[in-house]
């Protein structure tokens, strides 16, 4: 069987337990049980059940077969979801925002169990989501979609470091990226973006190929801002968010929404001006009209 789905709503039989829902793909398929080279055809009894018993050991489903979904939490109703694919053996699993209808302790918690199976069983998964944290955590490849578009591919790493365009910058990242239009500069203190009174330093890499007084966007994620006496980055802040291992400082930059993280500041710094730097390889610049990186 080249693949199989797993809905966001579970899908499973009300009236069936577990085992049953489990068993139930395997009474109506054919499967390639002999061999590649063989023609397929149906299981036996002892052959499901086989399959079953191994499913259920794998997604930790042995003390639940008897009883029925409606019995069974969120994330029980899930795994009896894989596990009823995982016995047909797929070539790949599809995943249609499984986790979507668990809460956030099971979800963090299922999100485990998928990584462990997916080592287990060594089975190509495709798995759609709306949540960056899912795509980041688990996915050893993640493609990213908009309106229809396929925005950038890449490891997690890649695109968390090197965005494509905009749009792969505000979505991937808690919090997102920084992004503010400026204006670049060769004068005044070395190659920069300002934004309003404020400078971002230029890589290297880029200056001879922007021209004076270009617009571009620029971008610096929350944990690279680095709060400095004398950096050239000047930071309004509005709010201090503590979260005990970390603050969040909410303010602006010019006239732009800036966040920035930081471990160890005090609550009491809302309401006041604090200056920022950020290393030049932490830098990103984006087109303002096509959004794409400047590469």
């Amino acid at each position: 069987m080249p693949s199989l789905m797993v809905f966001q709503s579970y899908a499973l039989y009300p009236h069936m337990t577990v085992e049953r829902n489990i068993d139930s793909p395997l009474r109506v398929r054919r499967y390639p049980a002999d061999g590649p080279d063989k023609p397929v055809r149906k299981l036996t009894k002892a052959e499901r059940d086989e399959r079953v018993a191994e499913a259920a050991r794998v997604l930790d489903l042995e003390p639940y077969l008897k009883r029925k979904p409606a019995a069974l939490s969120g994330g029980q109703r899930q795994r009896v979801a894989l596990a009823r694919a995982f016995v047909g053996r797929p070539k790949a699993f599809l995943m249609d925002e499984p986790l979507s209808n668990l809460d956030a302790k099971l979800r963090a918690q299922t999100r485990t169990e998928l990584v462990e199976l997916h080592q287990r069983v060594e089975t190509t998964v495709i798995y759609v989501t709306h949540d960056q944290v899912e795509a980041i955590t688990m996915a050893t490849r993640v493609a990213i979609m908009s309106t229809g578009h396929l925005r950038q591919v890449g490891t997690p790493q890649e695109v968390y470091d090197a965005p494509a365009d905009l749009f792969v910058a505000s979505f991937i990242g808690t919090p997102p990226m920084n992004t503010l239009p400026g204006t670049f500069t060769s004068e005044g203190g070395g190659p920069a973006v300002t934004v309003g009174e404020s400078r971002f330093p230029v890589p290297a890499g880029l200056t001879t190929r922007l021209e004076e007084g270009q617009a571009v966007v620029v971008g610096a994620r929350p944990e690279h801002l680095e709060v400095s006496a004398d950096g050239p980055i000047v930071h309004k802040v509005r709010a201090v968010e503590w979260l005990g291992h970390e603050c969040l400082v909410l303010g602006t930059v010019g006239e732009e929404p800036v966040i920035v993280r930081q471990v160890g500041m005090s609550p009491q710094a809302a309401e006041s001006t604090i200056h920022l730097t950020v290393d030049p390889a932490n830098v990103h610049l984006f087109d303002p009209d096509t959004t794409d990186r400047l590469p």
